[in-house]
């Protein structure tokens, strides 16, 4: 360990704002642990066959590194360092969620480029096709996550610490000023490339869904001896082009809150790979950006997919059912 100057704890303690991370860490962690129940149970109730049982494993993945890279938020925000084994305890918990985060990004990314290889190739592509897809996903992922716990523990040097320290969990206050340095052009470098790219993918995937609802023409029926052909084909077209539709504005949300998530934190990256020294507090509501996606996930997949909305409205009503019950028995 080397010597470097703490962060005053009267600075690097704000009750309020650790409060409310936690708040938030366990509003995400419990929104991702209903989610992912719900998908376990559409992965048991679909046959491997299906086409979209590869979508479905692929928001699994995304809503399992989401439920626990939350559940790691809830807990740092708890933890108070005292002596040399909590401080090691919370960095390296700290490196867990930015690991996690980095996987994140990079489902995102892989998403995009599934979602753009889908839109190119729609007539031809196949179930083993996707399977394929979907396994080198998780691949890629695993890899990804493997690789900055790795890179982050090897630069990764700590402050020696006093006796009688008592702060809360904080990156900055317990890592070297050179280590900071070198893990935040990691994080900076790597994370603005996996953003462009992402946003390149996601944006020429919604130019290939326009071109295809362009290239969708309505069909009039004028003769009646073929009038149940025209209207179902030009219901087919509408359903086709309504999907697109949808499609297309599915993307948009998730570039969006994907852009929400890392930009922040990135900047904040950049600034300390600068040498600008920021407050406590400005990292922690920088991180805590980035769980914008891992709040809003369920909420987009909850809307499109109708199967997910439905249990999640059945869940509701049973709260709702519970809570009159539980008060109508006080009463």
């Amino acid at each position: 360990m080397e010597n470097d100057t703490l962060i005053d704890p009267e600075q690097n303690d704000d009750t309020a704002i650790l409060a409310f991370i936690s708040v938030a860490g366990l509003v995400i962690f419990i929104e991702n642990v209903i989610l992912l129940v719900f998908l376990c149970k559409l992965l048991i109730k679909y046959n491997s066959g299906k086409e979209h049982i590869d979508v479905i494993t692929q928001v699994v993945f995304v809503c399992a590194n989401d439920t626990l890279s939350s559940f790691v938020l809830f807990l740092s925000s708890w933890l108070r360092v005292t002596n040399e084994i909590t401080a090691q305890f919370c960095v390296y918990t700290i490196l867990l969620q930015s690991t996690l985060q980095f996987m994140s990004q990079s489902n995102i990314m892989c998403i995009c480029a599934f979602r753009y290889y889908v839109a190119r190739n729609v007539r031809k592509l196949g179930p083993r096709r996707q399977s394929l897809f979907t396994v080198v996903s998780l691949i890629v992922n695993v890899t990804v996550g493997v690789l900055c716990m790795t890179s982050f523990s090897a630069t990764l040097k700590l402050n020696s610490i006093t006796d009688g320290t008592n702060i809360s969990c904080e990156f900055v206050a317990l890592v070297t000023s050179t280590s900071t340095g070198i893990i935040s052009r990691i994080y900076a470098v790597v994370g603005f490339i996996v953003t462009i790219i992402a946003d390149v993918l996601c944006g020429m995937t919604v130019h290939r869904l326009k071109k295809e609802i362009n290239n969708v023409q309505p069909v009039t029926t004028t003769s009646t001896s073929t009038s149940g052909l025209s209207s179902s084909t030009g219901t087919i077209r509408q359903s086709t082009k309504t999907h697109q539709q949808n499609a297309i504005f599915t993307i948009f949300l998730i570039v969006l809150f994907f852009n929400l998530s890392t930009l922040p934190v990135l900047f904040g990256r950049t600034l300390l790979f600068a040498g600008v020294k920021l407050p406590a507090n400005v990292h922690r509501i920088s991180y805590l950006c980035l769980y914008f996606n891992s709040f809003f996930n369920p909420i987009i997949i909850a809307k499109r997919v109708p199967e997910i909305k439905r249990s999640f409205k059945n869940l509701l009503e049973q709260c709702l059912n519970w809570t009159q019950s539980c008060c109508n028995g006080s009463d």
